[in-house]
């Protein structure tokens, strides 16, 4: 079970299930939290407050999460958090939502052409699950160094943290807007931080 916390970015990924969720209620200093099913690690803004855990019921703020959530907008499904929680304390979870009815299939002269221009709010969501999996990809490095014993290296935190900011830092300027290539047709964005 792979947990993925994001309090800047209200997300929260339960195994790639991607859920947008109010995290307000958690610690001024909470950054994120990565789990990968046997340890994880709590990042905060303070890199020596930096927390590790060996389970998700042994990470010391899972009892508030977990009481907060259920007042939280936008609350994960039970499905999403089934393997997590008990399942006499889902009761805050919301109803899962109906699935959508297929749409229907276009007729042939009406087809789209491939990779259409998208929005700078859909390239927006592009760069956060690109964010995400280079998280994901790292969090092998951190488990290694936690197994053996030794710290986190301050720059891989920075890196972590820099990676986490992309989204807010394009959003306030500080980093160019991902841009559509109309001959490519697809999206560019290189504006990523340096791995360490």
């Amino acid at each position: 079970m792979q947990v993925t916390i994001v309090k800047a970015d209200n997300f929260v990924s339960i195994d790639g299930v991607q859920k947008e969720m109010d995290l307000s209620f958690l610690p001024e200093d909470f950054h994120a939290l990565q789990f990968d099913g046997s340890k994880g690690v709590v990042e905060s803004s303070d890199i020596d407050k930096c927390e590790e855990f060996d389970s998700i019921t042994k990470w010391s703020g899972w009892s508030e999460f977990d009481s907060k959530a259920k007042v939280a907008k936008n609350t994960p499904t039970a499905a999403d958090f089934d393997e997590i929680i008990p399942e006499e304390d889902m009761s805050f979870l919301s109803e899962p939502e109906p699935e959508p009815e297929p749409e229907p299939e276009p007729e042939p002269e009406e087809q789209e052409e491939e990779n259409p221009p998208l929005s700078l709010a859909e390239m927006m969501v592009v760069i956060r699950g690109q964010r995400d999996e280079i998280l994901r990809q790292s969090d092998i490095e951190i488990i290694k160094l936690v197994e053996s014993g030794q710290g986190v290296p301050d720059e891989i935190k920075r890196y972590r943290q820099e990676l986490r900011d992309v989204p807010s830092k394009i959003e306030n300027g500080q980093l160019p807007k991902p841009v559509w290539n109309v001959d490519e047709k697809e999206m560019e964005f290189n504006s990523w931080p340096v791995k360490p």
